[in-house]
C-alpha cells in the first residue's frame, strides 16, 4: 500500500514550514527523509500521520487520509514520534501490546497471533530479555526500542518513523536499520527521518531531501548524496567513498569557512 502527500503546505504559528511537498514511498521500499534541523521534517511526519494540520492531498492506498477515522488509520499507518519517553509503569511485554489495540475489539484480549506478532516485535529490537520489566526503569535507549517494537507489532501496511536510530548505540541502530528493511521486503511502505547519512545511505532504497520546507532532491542514496548537495541542504563538505555500491560520508568541515569560528577566529 502506498503513502504518498500532493503539495502538502503547513503554516505554524504564522510561518510557513512545508511549502508544496510531493512524496511517495512505495510498498517494500524504505525512504529516508533527509535534512538539516528545522526544515520540516518532523512536522511533515505529523502532517501525513493526521496530526498536524494542513492543505493538500495525503493518501494511504486509495484512501483519502482526511477522511479516515482515528481508529481505521491506526490499521493502517503506525506512527513513531521523535519524542520516545515512557510514562506509564507497565511491563514492557504489555507496552509492546499496545500496537495490537487497532485490531482487537473493545475490550477484548490479544489473542495467540496478537501474541505471536508482539515477540516477534519484540525479538526484532532485541527487547525480549526485558519483557517482565517495567518500562518506566529502563534506559532512554531501551525505551526508544520497546517503542520501535509496539509500533512494528501495529503490523500495518505504512510505517513511519521519527528518527528511530537516535539515541542508540551503533549495533542497534544497525539492527534498528535492517529489521526496517525486513519488514519493509513483505511488502510494507516505510519512511524514516535520519540524520546519520551515512546510515541512511546503506539503509535506504531512496532518499528524499528537504530544505526550508520544499523538497530539494528525491532519488537513489548514490546520486542524491553528492558533494554540491551535501554543500547547498547541509552546508558541509564530505569525504564520499563507496562501500558495497553505496556511498559512505565523513563530514570533513563547513562548505563556508566562515561560519566556523572559535575563540582564535576563523579557521
Amino acid at each position: 500500500m502506498e503513502l504518498s502527500a500532493l503539495a502538502l503546505h503547513v503554516d505554524l504559528a504564522g510561518r510557513t514550514v512545508l511549502r508544496g511537498v510531493d512524496l511517495s514511498v512505495r510498498p517494500g521500499e524504505v525512504v529516508g527523509l533527509l535534512g538539516p534541523n528545522g526544515a520540516g521534517k518532523s512536522t511533515l511526519m505529523r502532517a501525513l500521520a493526521g496530526q498536524t494540520a494542513h492543505t493538500g492531498t495525503v493518501r494511504i492506498g486509495e484512501r483519502d487520509g482526511a477522511a479516515l477515522l482515528p481508529a481505521e488509520r491506526a490499521r493502517l499507518m503506525a506512527y513513531l514520534p521523535q519524542t520516545r519517553v515512557i510514562g506509564w509503569p507497565v511491563s514492557v511485554e504489555k507496552a509492546v501490546a499496545l500496537g495490537r489495540l487497532p485490531w482487537l475489539g473493545f475490550g477484548a484480549k490479544p489473542g495467540p497471533r496478537d501474541l505471536d506478532i508482539c515477540r516477534e516485535a519484540m525479538a526484532v529490537m532485541d527487547v525480549e530479555g526485558l519483557a517482565a520489566r517495567p518500562a518506566t526503569e529502563l534506559s532512554g535507549g531501551e525505551q526508544a526500542r520497546v517503542l520501535a517494537a509496539r509500533a512494528i507489532a501495529q503490523d500495518t501496511p505504512v510505517l513511519i518513523a521519527d528518527e528511530p536510530a537516535s539515541g542508540l548505540d551503533p549495533a542497534h541502530q544497525i539492527s534498528m536499520m535492517a529489521a526496517l528493511g525486513t519488514i519493509a521486503r513483505r511488502g510494507r511502505a516505510i519512511l524514516v527521518s535520519l540524520h546519520d547519512l551515512t546510515l541512511a545511505a546503506r539503509w535506504c532504497d531512496r532518499v528524499v531531501l528537504l530544505r526550508d520546507g520544499v523538497v530539494a532532491a528525491d532519488g537513489d542514496p548514490a546520486d542524491v548524496l553528492d558533494a554540491p548537495m551535501l554543500a547547498s541542504v547541509f552546508g558541509i563538505r564530505a569525504h564520499i567513498a563507496q562501500l558495497d555500491g553505496r556511498p559512505v560520508l565523513a563530514p570533513v568541515g563547513l562548505a563556508d569557512a566562515s561560519r566556523l569560528v572559535d575563540a582564535g577566529g576563523a579557521r
